[in-house]
């Protein structure tokens, strides 16, 4: 998942000398993860004793690290479990077909930086409607178009690349048009970069925030939560 596992380029020769970058480590530093932790505990109101739902675990990097206190089930689509700490059980699976957990189940639902990777459109959708079905909160970061820095591709507006704009402009199209069945079958999709207000129809009980995971807004994401 983005933002779990990010390699950053060999170092690279600029200007007649050799600059070391660690684009990983800058993008993805523990400062600004715990940082944004922070936040989102914040916003729920999360509290020791809440169980929560992490969807799109993956490494643990966002939230798990940072957190030895609450019940934690961690749900993904790879069926290695990677993560490993006493208050985490981990299980296989989707996050549009959650059948596995009863209405209400969690007191909090985690989802960072997944959901714009779940395709195709219908399967999103299925995936947002469960979130808000087990949760008596939930809380999503995804990231937002106008980050200055895409973080999957770690360059400058690199959602706006003519290949990744021409797919989600197409989508805006068809959802704005209600043509659900051909926004499913967009060739090559793979991430859905929405607008606000897509994110916010999509989740129509939430509160929707712009938050800076870096200074100056380099990464940009959006927030959407509902606290019970």
């Amino acid at each position: 998942m983005f933002r779990n596992g990010l390699k950053g380029p060999d170092p690279q020769r600029l200007g007649g000398s050799r600059v070391l970058f660690d684009f990983a480590k800058t993008f993805n530093s523990k400062t600004a993860r715990k940082r944004r932790y922070n936040k989102i505990c914040e916003l729920v109101g999360l509290r020791p004793d809440h169980k929560v739902l992490d969807v799109g675990c993956g490494t643990g990097r966002s939230f798990e690290d940072f957190n030895r206190a609450n019940e934690i089930v961690g749900l993904d689509l790879d069926p290695r479990q990677k993560v490993f700490q006493d208050n985490f059980r981990f299980v296989h699976g989707d996050a549009a077909f959650m059948s596995g957990f009863r209405n209400r189940e969690f007191d909090v639902v985690v989802s960072i930086g997944v959901l714009e990777r779940v395709i195709p459109y219908q399967n999103l959708k299925r995936a947002t409607k469960e979130i808000q079905r087990v949760g008596r909160a939930y809380i999503v970061v995804v990231p937002h178009i106008l980050t200055l820095i895409d973080p999957h591709s770690q360059l400058p507006l690199g959602q706006f690349s003519p290949r990744n704009f021409k797919r989600f402009a197409r989508r805006w199209d068809l959802i704005g048009s209600g043509d659900g069945k051909s926004a499913e079958v967009i060739e090559g999709e793979t991430l859905f970069y929405l607008r606000a207000r897509e994110w916010q129809s999509l989740f129509p009980e939430s509160t929707t925030l712009s938050y800076s995971h870096l200074p100056m807004g380099l990464i940009r994401d959006l927030i959407i939560f509902r606290r019970e």
